[in-house]
């Protein structure tokens, strides 16, 4: 059975990228699995550097190592990226990571990217919306949010309707 993400349950299964947002998580339950899979690939990547490291290690101080084998590699920067804040801005899914290298840069523009195609509350494929306020929905979200709207607005109305008539009556007493 496949496990529900939420924000909290990303923050847990990463620890190591996610102990110290500052600026927090602010994103619909839709772009949660685009973040699950970026922060998979940055694990991956900065194990591979680590693996890296250590084998240049292991053979630069194992005697006899021929210098032709470490000709074209050298030791890696070991990277710590750490989020900073994961929010949305102008209706697409924006990534704040300090401590990143040209791949991790790339991960981050390729989740963002896909986050312009992908419904913010369902994950299903999406598109831009504006309704006064642009998001990536799907059909179904995008009809169930103007419904939303109306709703409220009529009930807002009611209210300023009979706060005007009350006012009207008091005012002919």
């Amino acid at each position: 059975m496949k496990q529900h993400l939420t924000i909290n349950s990303l923050i847990e299964k990463y620890p190591e990228f996610c102990s110290n947002v500052y600026c927090g998580f602010g994103v619909g339950d839709g772009w949660l699995p685009i973040l699950d899979k970026l922060f998979n690939n940055m694990k991956h990547h900065v194990n591979q550097i680590k693996s890296h490291n250590k084998w240049y290690t292991e053979c630069k101080n194992r005697p006899g190592t021929d210098p032709n084998v470490l000709a074209n590699h050298s030791l890696k920067e070991e990277l710590n990226p750490q989020v900073a804040q994961v929010k949305e801005k102008f209706g697409l899914l924006r990534i704040y990571i300090d401590n990143t290298d040209e791949y991790i840069d790339g991960l981050v523009s390729m989740a963002e990217s896909i986050s312009a195609i992908t419904c913010e509350d369902c994950g299903l494929p999406g598109e831009m919306r504006d309704g006064g306020w642009l998001r990536t929905l799907c059909n179904s979200c995008d009809e169930a949010v103007k419904v939303a709207k109306k709703e409220l607005f009529e009930k807002y109305a009611k209210t300023q309707y009979a706060k005007t008539q009350k006012e009207i009556n008091e005012t002919n007493k």
